[in-house]
């Protein structure tokens, strides 16, 4: 951010922060802004809903307001939010400068029996469960093998739904890859029940029970033993992101919780349910840990004692109070934590400099004279020819290039189509008097 005394982005304004969206059962919306490091003075307030489900976002209204000293600034909206939706902001100042989109929030309706921080009207939508996961240690390997699309289990028929079998052989832990593309009526979207963990009772109306969407609409369902509490229930984005595990993705986003109720350093299982199919190999954790009191990232896989337990359902956590997991750290007879589920990225294809070959060539320029008229001149400058090829069998990139490798520098696409030859994509490129980096980029 060079040159730039705020936090936010070159000629842009901090993103404004939600504290809370709810909206009461008049449709009237209260929302609670958080903002930093602005000027006084007359600014506008954008305010956009997003159903992550349907991929849409909609602006709702542009609202002036004269910012004075002190936070939290309230907006008061009628008739225009709803809850389960998520809620984003943006500032403009009064010279036209305009912050990021921010205030990621999901919108929350006003009657919250369960005192989980998820509404009634939120939880009222989720989908209805099977009532059951089986949870793989994470030591099991996968049995299965993947024949066209679909799972086979060796010895017994193929099948389109697909079956899963496992064996759990006394070696260290080890992630369980879960290919998830078959699995069964279970993933196959259900109707809004508000019932996710399928015990037959509305999710809003049990305290050891909590389901809410996270990125793009998918929900989630967490549950516990009776005798226990979930407090404090948010889906978030990355707590860290300039620090995010290298090569990971995290297809539901994170989630925030606390389960009270506990024996003080005793244990408890957290089952987390999925309502669609999600593709993931491990599960992240973001907090301190006894051997580290700094917030850090790590692995929460199952060690035999607390982690988590993975299945193509969804997963189960174990916690001890005061323990790995428990960001806390304390044996208060309750569990705090951060965590998500998360896949892998796998590795990029290989690109190969298969030749390359100096030249030169003329350049033709036709340069204005005082008269108005103009003189065609020609020189001669170097070219360099670079070939360059990937994998045929990849075909989901394309070719990028930018002059010089650094943050601010553009990478383009260099829109010439690949020539396949000998299995590989082969793709010839010629500069002029220039360097010239080259990239592959995924689509």
């Amino acid at each position: 951010d060079p040159g730039d005394s705020d936090e936010g982005g070159n000629t842009k304004l901090n993103k404004p922060g939600v504290l809370s969206a709810i909206v009461d059962d008049q449709g009237t919306a209260t929302i609670q802004v958080v903002l930093r490091n602005v000027t006084l003075g007359e600014h506008k307030i954008g305010v956009y809903e997003e159903d992550q489900a349907a991929l849409v976002m909609k602006p709702v209204a542009y609202l002036p307001r004269t910012l004075v000293l002190g936070n939290p600034l309230s907006l008061t909206l009628f008739g225009a939010l709803h809850p389960g939706k998520t809620l984003h902001l943006t500032l403009t100042d009064p010279s036209g400068n305009t912050s990021e989109m921010g205030g990621f929030a999901l919108i929350q309706g006003s009657m919250d029996t369960d005192l989980d921080t998820m509404s009634d009207a939120v939880e009222n939508q989720a989908p209805g469960g099977s009532g059951s996961i089986h949870s793989v240690s994470a030591g099991a390997r996968s049995n299965l093998q993947l024949q066209g699309g679909t799972r086979a289990v060796p010895g017994e028929p193929q099948s389109s739904v697909g079956r899963m079998v496992l064996d759990e052989p006394p070696t260290s832990p080890t992630s369980v890859a879960l290919a998830q593309r078959d699995v069964s009526p279970y993933l196959q979207k259900a109707l809004a029940t508000g019932d996710g963990n399928g015990d037959g009772i509305l999710d809003s109306q049990q305290l050891n029970v909590v389901s809410f969407p996270g990125v793009g609409g998918k929900w989630t369902t967490l549950a516990s033993r009776a005798g226990t509490s979930f407090k404090e229930v948010s889906p978030s984005g990355p707590p860290d992101f300039a620090n995010l595990p290298a090569g990971y993705t995290f297809p539901l986003g994170f989630v925030n919780f606390t389960v009270t109720g506990l024996t003080p350093g005793g244990s408890v299982v957290v089952t987390n349910f999925f309502h669609d199919e999600i593709d993931y190999d491990t599960v992240f954790a973001y907090g301190p840990t006894p051997d580290n009191t700094s917030p850090h990232w790590y692995e929460f896989q199952f060690n035999g004692s607390v982690g988590a337990k993975l299945d193509v359902k969804g997963f189960t956590l174990t916690f001890v109070d005061g323990g790995v997991g428990d960001h806390d750290l304390k044996a208060d007879g309750q569990i705090t934590t951060t965590l998500a589920a998360a896949l892998r990225i796998p590795p990029g294809p290989p690109l190969t400099l298969l030749s390359t070959a100096a030249g030169s060539a003329l350049r033709v320029s036709f340069n204005p004279t005082p008269s108005g008229d103009f003189v065609l001149a020609t020189n001669e400058v170097p070219i360099v020819t670079s070939v360059l090829a990937w994998p045929a069998s990849v075909t989901n990139y394309f070719l990028e290039f930018t002059d010089a490798v650094s943050p601010t520098n553009f990478w383009q696409p260099t829109f010439d189509t690949p020539t396949v030859l000998n299995d590989l994509n082969v793709q010839t490129n010629t500069v002029a008097d220039t360097t010239r980096f080259y990239r592959l980029r995924r689509y």
